[in-house]
């Protein structure tokens, strides 16, 4: 399951990061973080990079 944030430093803030931030590709970051047990991909996008998204 995935949630895209608007501030994904202020949702991975507590959280078990699994997977550290990263970008996949332009414009794009994401990282994992765990919620009871299940891993759960947070995303923010740029959409002024990105108007395709």
């Amino acid at each position: 399951m995935a949630f895209e944030t608007d501030n994904l430093a202020a949702a991975l803030e507590g959280q078990h990061v699994i997977i550290e931030p990263n970008s996949p590709s332009h414009g794009v970051t994401m990282a994992f973080i765990e919620v009871s047990g299940a891993p759960v991909e947070l995303v923010q996008i740029d959409h002024q990079a990105r108007p395709d998204l």
